[in-house]
């Protein structure tokens, strides 16, 4: 992840992605969803100053990660298929 965040330009990111911890699992029950939040989950939506990041996958795989960005802080860490 700190590499794919390097080579899109977030720096910084990168820099915070080594500490991440999960705080919890997706609870969607999705068969295809490994996601997780490194941060209590929102009540409803992040609001302002929330942004997505995709992650390219170079290693011909399936699937996506993209990471839910608030102020800086990457909050939900979404792994599709």
């Amino acid at each position: 992840m700190q590499r794919h965040l390097r080579e899109a330009g977030e720096t910084d990111l990168a820099i915070v992605a080594a500490d991440l911890r999960v705080y919890g699992n997706c609870e969607c029950d999705g068969p295809t969803c490994h996601s997780f939040y490194t941060d209590e989950p929102p009540n409803g939506p992040y609001g302002e100053g929330h942004r997505n990041i995709l992650l390219d996958r170079e290693d011909g795989r399936e699937g996506m990660i993209i990471l839910d960005v608030v102020r800086g802080r990457i909050k939900f860490v979404e792994v599709l298929d």
